[in-house]
């Protein structure tokens, strides 16, 4: 299994950063991967991508966590950077 490339990561800790000041820039996409693709690589955070990648990926207990007593694991971190790594490499973002 590969690991997460460096616009990966970059890209994951753009949306854990928003979450943690609930600040996303949700930018207008026109509804083809290409905008989705350029948003991402330009470090755009997308609100439903991070929450559908936390929902799928991160534990109930560490998004309890974060959710109540504003403390982001470890754990939540490592579910966060698996799903951006999924998602980004079937998008071809490497």
């Amino acid at each position: 299994m590969a690991r997460i490339t460096k616009l990966q990561k970059a890209i994951a800790d753009a949306h854990l950063d928003s979450m943690t000041a609930n600040m996303y820039d949700d930018p207008i996409l026109d509804g083809s991967l290409d905008s989705l693709k350029v948003a991402l690589c330009d470090l755009k955070t997308i609100r439903y991508m991070m929450e559908g990648i936390v929902t799928r990926n991160v534990s109930i207990t560490s998004q309890l966590m974060t959710n109540h007593m504003g403390y982001t694991s470890e754990a939540y971190k490592k579910g966060v950077y698996k799903g951006f790594k999924d998602i980004l490499n079937k998008l071809n973002i490497k």
